[in-house]
C-alpha cells in the first residue's frame, strides 16, 4: 500500500512537471513575467556607440584638422606621392601624421605601463618612453617604405603580361581605351587597379597626358615611367600604338632577365657569409675532431 502511494504521487509530479505550464492561464503568465522583468537602465544616445565612433575618429579628425595648417605644402606633396606608391589611394598626408601621432603616443605609453612590473627607475621610463615614442613616430614611414618596395616589384612583375594582352588587343581592332579596360577586367593585382583608376580619370574629363604622368606618379617605378612616356610621345607624334607596345613588352622582358641574370650573379656572393660563419666550422669539426682527439690521447701518453 506505502509503495502504491508513493507511486501515485510521482505520477502527480510527473504530470505537473510536464503538463503544468499548460495549466498557467495567459493572464497569470503575463504578471508573473511583468514582476520578474528587470529595470534596464538606458543609456544616452551618443554612449551607444562604439568607442572609434566615440573618441577615435573625432580625435583623428582634429589632428588632420590642425595638422592640415602644420604642414609645408612641399611636405604635404611628398607625403601624398609616398602614400600612392604605397598603394593608400585614399589616404591623405594629414592620416600620416595622425598615425604617427598614435603610434609614438600608444608605443611611448609602454615603458609607463610596465613600470610597476618590471622595478624600473625614472630615469629608465624616461629613458625609454623617449626611444619608445622616437620609434612610433618613425613606424608608419618604415611600414610605407616596405609596401612601396613590395609593391614596386609586383607592378615590375606583372607589367609584361599586362602589354602582351594590351599588345594583342589593340592588334585585334579594339581602341587604345577600350584595350585597357579589358586588361583590367581579365587582370588582377595593383596594376590593375591603377589602370582602373586611370580610365576613371579618363572618363571624368581629365586630358589623356595628365592622366598618364599621375599613373606614373602613382607607381614610381622604372619600366612604368619609361611606358608612359612611349605612350605619351606615340599619341603626341601620331605612331601606331601596337608597334610601341611591342616595343615596350620586349624591353621589359629583357630588362627582367638581366634583373633576374644579375640575382643569379649575386647569389654565391650572399651565400658566402652563412658558409664561413655555420657550414664550414661544422665540417672543420667533424673532420678534424676525431684527429684532434687522437692527437690529444698520443700526447698526453
Amino acid at each position: 500500500m506505502v509503495v502504491t502511494s508513493v507511486m501515485a504521487a510521482l505520477a502527480v509530479c510527473c504530470f505537473i512537471l510536464a503538463y503544468g505550464e499548460h495549466l498557467i492561464s495567459e493572464s497569470q503568465l503575463r504578471r508573473r513575467l511583468a514582476e520578474q522583468q528587470l529595470d534596464i537602465k538606458e543609456y544616452p544616445e551618443h554612449l551607444q556607440e562604439p568607442f572609434s565612433e566615440r573618441v577615435i575618429q573625432p580625435l583623428r579628425q582634429w589632428v588632420k584638422k590642425k595638422a592640415t595648417f602644420l604642414l609645408p605644402l612641399e611636405k604635404k606633396k611628398t607625403w601624398q606621392q609616398k602614400l600612392w606608391q604605397a598603394g593608400f589611394t585614399t589616404a591623405l598626408p594629414t592620416d600620416l601624421v595622425a598615425a604617427k601621432l598614435f603610434s609614438a603616443t600608444v608605443i611611448g605609453l609602454v615603458p609607463v605601463v610596465i613600470m610597476p612590473l618590471a622595478e624600473l627607475s625614472f630615469l629608465s621610463v624616461l629613458r625609454w618612453m623617449v626611444i619608445g615614442i622616437l620609434t612610433g613616430y618613425f613606424l608608419p614611414d618604415l611600414i610605407i617604405k616596405r609596401n612601396i618596395t613590395v609593391r614596386k616589384q609586383k607592378l615590375d612583375k606583372e607589367l609584361p603580361d599586362c602589354l602582351d594582352l594590351l599588345t594583342v588587343s589593340v592588334e585585334a581592332g579594339l581602341g587604345f581605351d577600350a584595350a585597357l579596360a579589358r586588361v583590367v577586367e581579365k587582370s588582377k593585382g595593383p596594376l590593375a587597379t591603377e589602370l582602373a583608376y586611370l580610365l576613371r580619370e579618363l572618363q571624368v574629363g581629365q586630358s589623356r597626358k595628365e592622366a598618364w604622368r599621375n599613373l606614373a606618379k602613382r607607381t614610381g617605378t622604372e619600366d612604368i615611367n619609361n611606358f608612359v612616356s612611349a605612350v605619351i610621345q606615340a599619341d603626341q607624334l601620331g605612331v601606331g600604338l601596337a608597334s610601341v607596345l611591342r616595343a615596350q613588352g620586349n624591353h621589359v622582358r629583357q630588362k627582367r632577365r638581366q634583373r633576374v641574370e644579375e640575382l643569379a650573379m649575386k647569389a654565391p656572393i650572399k651565400m658566402l657569409i652563412p658558409m664561413v660563419l655555420f657550414i664550414f666550422p661544422t665540417m672543420f669539426i667533424v673532420l678534424l675532431g676525431p684527429a684532434a682527439i687522437q692527437i690529444i690521447r698520443v700526447l698526453g701518453q
